[in-house]
């Protein structure tokens, strides 16, 4: 597992994060997003899916709907677990998307059944700052440290301009 912390990240540096790991995603199908109520899960999505060609206007929170699903030039499967209560409801819900292997999974609250997906995964921990802010603990699981370099490179350029 390779990780790389980023603090205070504003809604403008969510967009332009979410662009470099949908420009990086080859080789994984999922992307756990963990954190608090508010703290801008659906608003990564929402980034995240404006890479493939999907309006983010269309993007919605799938509370309720439990898994929302957006074409774009990759299928996003958008969903929320935070109101199933065990492992075989979303078994149940995600079974022929997940045996068809195709598509992207963005799962909000991915923390309740950890057990139920793949060891190779993108994790995104969001934690709320004072303010618009928020950090960010990215942690990849599986062969393609690509993601995890690349935000790295972007997060020490982000410090040195904030120097100049």
């Amino acid at each position: 597992m390779k990780n790389i912390k980023i603090e205070n990240v504003t809604l403008l540096e969510l967009k332009e994060i979410a662009g470099i790991i949908a420009e990086n995603i080859d080789g994984y199908r999922f992307v756990f997003l963990n954190g608090d109520l508010g703290v801008g899960k659906t608003t990564f999505v929402r980034f995240f899916c404006e890479n493939f060609g999907i309006n983010p206007e269309d993007v919605s929170s799938p509370t309720f709907a439990i898994v929302n699903i957006y074409e774009g030039i990759r299928l996003i499967y958008h969903v929320d677990i935070y109101r199933l209560t065990d492992v075989n409801e979303l078994f149940y819900i995600l079974e022929d998307q997940i045996e068809n292997e195709e598509g992207i999974f963005l799962i909000e609250w991915a923390n309740l059944f950890p057990e139920y997906f793949s060891d190779e995964r993108v994790e995104i921990e969001l934690k709320h700052k004072e303010g618009n802010k928020r950090d960010l603990i990215i942690r990849i699981f599986g062969e393609n440290a690509e993601i995890i370099d690349k935000l790295r490179r972007w997060n020490n350029a982000k410090k040195f301009e904030s120097k100049i």
